[in-house]
Parts: C-alpha cells; sequence; structure tokens
C-alpha cells in the first residue's frame, strides 16, 4: 500500500479513505488526523544531492534486475521514476530556498536560537533556585528588622513619657532664683 502523506495532509477524504483501508487490510484501528502540511527541506548540498541520485540509480537497477515478476518491475521502476520526479521538482522549487533556509542557513539559525534560549532557561531555573533558597533567610532578616523597628519605636515612646514625667521634677530640683538676680558673667532672667 502507498500513502501519500502530502495529500493526506490537504484532503480529509483521502485520508480517511486510507484509514478505511488499513482497517479493511489490518483489523486495526489508524487514525491519521493529526496529520499537517509542513516544509521540509533537503539535508544535502547540490553536490551530495547529485551523488545520492546515482547511488539511488545504481541501486535501484540491481533491485529491478532481481524483481521476481514483470509488474514488479514496472511497479519499482514507475516507484523510482515518481521520486525522481519529485526530487527535481524539490530541487527546482526549493532548491535556493533550501540554502537559504534549511539546515545551513534560517534552520541553522533557529537551532541555535533554540539553544540559547533553553541556556537562558536554565540560568532563569537556577537563579529561581537560588533564590528559593534565600527567601526564607531574607523573612527571617525581615522579621528580626521588624522586631528591632518595633522596639526602636517602643523605646522612643518610653523616654518621650519618662521625660513628660520628669520635667515637672526638673522643675522642682531646680533652685528657683528671682528674677534679675545677678550671677556670675550675666544677670539671670526668666524665661
Amino acid at each position: 500500500m502507498i500513502f501519500d502523506v502530502e495529500k493526506a495532509a490537504c484532503n480529509k477524504e483521502y485520508r480517511q479513505q486510507t484509514e478505511c483501508e488499513i482497517r479493511q487490510r489490518t483489523g486495526l484501528t489508524a487514525d491519521l488526523s493529526s496529520i499537517k502540511p509542513s516544509i521540509g527541506f533537503s539535508f544535502l548540498n547540490g553536490s551530495q544531492s547529485a551523488e545520492i541520485k546515482e547511488r539511488i540509480r545504481i541501486m535501484s537497477d540491481v533491485a529491478l534486475s532481481l524483481a521476481p515478476s514483470e509488474t514488479g518491475r514496472a511497479f519499482a521502476a514507475k516507484a523510482l521514476a515518481d521520486l525522481m520526479e519529485e526530487w527535481e521538482n524539490y530541487d527546482f522549487y526549493a532548491g535556493a530556498l533550501s540554502a537559504f533556509a534549511g539546515p545551513r542557513g534560517l534552520l541553522r539559525e533557529r537551532d541555535a536560537f533554540a539553544a540559547e534560549c533553553d541556556a537562558l532557561r536554565a540560568e532563569r531555573d537556577t537563579l529561581a533556585a537560588e533564590c528559593n533558597i534565600l527567601r526564607p533567610e531574607r523573612d527571617a532578616l525581615a522579621a528580626e528588622l521588624t522586631r528591632r523597628d518595633a522596639k526602636r519605636r517602643s523605646k522612643r515612646k518610653l523616654r518621650a513619657k519618662a521625660a513628660a514625667c520628669l520635667r515637672p521634677l526638673l522643675g522642682l530640683l531646680r533652685p528657683q532664683q528671682p528674677a534679675n538676680t545677678p550671677i556670675a558673667g550675666g544677670v539671670l532672667t526668666e524665661s
């Protein structure tokens, strides 16, 4: 059975017919609904492509010579001709795009960007783990600062209260001198 994935990606009816044929031939249920159209790029450059085509031609000649029937040879020859035609169409329509966007172009840049993103995510995760380790210490220090600040405010209030209580007593303890009484270095006046 030959299955055209590109056709199945664009043609729901073809996909459903193929699922039905698989079920009839094998008794297995196949779900091909997740097939999506995609753009693929050859990982070969021009010189490699020619070498691979020549190797395919040589291997197919051997395979065709060993085919047990004329029908089998005809089928294999047609499949090979279709493969080579598709390859030529790919080179014609997507060859330049493949060189620009393929594994040595934009895809390599995408992979480098993805690796950089992964490194940044790892760094972020490391920093988050460090923050989780430091968070309790920070919270303990903040609690200590809050406790000390409350103690400082409490001391200020106590000092202010003590000063308010002591002012009248300090006034009683100071000797009172009459106004305009001469003292050493000047005249004492009421203020």
